[in-house]
Order: C-alpha cells, then sequence, then structure tokens
C-alpha cells in the first residue's frame, strides 16, 4: 500500500509540473465585419461579428468611417502574445469595406454598441485617442482592462502614445478611458449585450472596432508523454496487489 502511495504522489507531481509547463497561448478574435454605415452626430453602422450571424449594431455620432490605409497593423498596440493574436482587418471605404467608426466627440448624447446576442468579454479597438497635446475621453458605463497599447499610424515619429484608465472624476457607475494620441484594445469582463459610452470634450478625430475573443485551446506539450509510463506502471502495480490479495 505504501508503494502505491509513493508511485501515485510522483504521478501527481509529474502532471502538476507538466501542466503548469503548458503556455498560454492569444485568443483570436472574431472583429466586426461593418457592411453599412451612416455618418453624422446621430448616424449609425450595422454588421455581423465575422465568421458568425451575430449582428452588432452602432448608435451615436459617425465623424468618419473605413480608414482607406493599414491603420490597424502599424506597430503593435492590437495584439499581445498572450491576450489577443489579430489586429482588426484592414479596410477600404471606396471599396466598401468598413473597418472602423470615426469620432470627434464633444455631444450631448451617447455611443451605443448593441449584440443581436449577448457576448463574453468583448473586446475594442481603438485608435488615436487624443493628440499629442490633449487627452481625450471615453467614458463607458462598464469597467474594462486594456489589453495593449503602443505606437500607431498616426504617431510613427516617436510622438508620445498613452491610454490611462482615468485622469479625470467621473461620475460614480462611470469609467474613464483617456488617449494621448493613444492606441491599443480594452476589454470589457463578463456577458454584454450592449456597451455605451460618451466622449466629453472634442477631439478630431479617433475610431473603433469591436470584436469578441474567442479562447485558442492550451497545446499538450510533449512531456505530457511523461506520464504514459506512470499510467503502465499504475495499472501493473494494481495488478499485482489484486493477485497478492
Amino acid at each position: 500500500m505504501k508503494k502505491m502511495f509513493c508511485f501515485c504522489a510522483v504521478c501527481i507531481f509529474i502532471a502538476g509540473t507538466v501542466l503548469v509547463a503548458a503556455p498560454a497561448k492569444a485568443a483570436v478574435v472574431q472583429w466586426t465585419d461593418w457592411t453599412s454605415i451612416t455618418s453624422g452626430e446621430l448616424g449609425g453602422a450595422t454588421g455581423t461579428l465575422h465568421g458568425t450571424t451575430n449582428t452588432v449594431t452602432y448608435t451615436g455620432e459617425v465623424f468618419r468611417s473605413g480608414w482607406t490605409d493599414g491603420n490597424w497593423t502599424i506597430g503593435t498596440p492590437y495584439t499581445t502574445p498572450t491576450g489577443i493574436s489579430n489586429a482588426p482587418p484592414q479596410g477600404n471605404y471606396f471599396a466598401g469595406a468598413i473597418n472602423s467608426i470615426g469620432l470627434v466627440g464633444g455631444l450631448a448624447g451617447a455611443n451605443t454598441i448593441t449584440f443581436g446576442t449577448a457576448v463574453l468579454n468583448p473586446v475594442m479597438a481603438i485608435q488615436s485617442l487624443g493628440s499629442p497635446t490633449q487627452w481625450t475621453s471615453y467614458v463607458f458605463t462598464a469597467p474594462f482592462t486594456i489589453l495593449s497599447q503602443g505606437e500607431g499610424f498616426f504617431n510613427t515619429n516617436n510622438n508620445s502614445s498613452t491610454l490611462s484608465p482615468g485622469i479625470n472624476v467621473v461620475p460614480p457607475g462611470h469609467y474613464e478611458l483617456a488617449g494621448l494620441e493613444g492606441n491599443g484594445v480594452i476589454q470589457f469582463s463578463g456577458t454584454f449585450s450592449s456597451i455605451s459610452w460618451v466622449v466629453p470634450a472634442a477631439e478630431t478625430w479617433h475610431m473603433f472596432t469591436v470584436g469578441v475573443p474567442i479562447p485558442a485551446p492550451v497545446p499538450l506539450p510533449s512531456s505530457i508523454l511523461l506520464l504514459a509510463p506512470c499510467i503502465v506502471g499504475f495499472i501493473i502495480l494494481r495488478k499485482r496487489m489484486g493477485q497478492r490479495g
């Protein structure tokens, strides 16, 4: 009995070591494929999460949309090794491929994204929030986490780029994201049917898009093979002890 206990303890130790050693992988984000858009202070847009039939509806200000250059892939502010693996897709407004929604802010109304079916842990990619000398804020009604940030399309000459979880006092139950030419991705934890925010001060201009991450499966490392001898040995040991009994 003591031999079996020791053998099991060794197996558990090896299994724990193998599981701890398994590397985390970044999630793939189903970014929104925007299919229609209406500009204006009371504008809007519609689309679907990529590869799904889940609709995404946006109501609020639309200053400009579908920047035609590689705005989501300049630098690396939109991906992380263990967070998200793919930046939003490229767009071409003149070809009908819309990949972002532009805002100026300074309006009384709220901006709202609504999902046809509730989603888990949605993310928002943001570009050029604020200028190198002017902070600009998105004030949300739900808390968020900054997943990534860095240099982007509009500050490739070593200008500062910063996203901060808040520099101003906001009402209770509200959460501020402030940007100084900020680029990056934020995430809302939990299940959401909609996301709302306001842009208190005007600044021309900044843009966003939204998506939902699909967690990547954690691959089993090759060291999992170390468990095979343990399993075989455990079976043989049980069989021998059964024969003695």
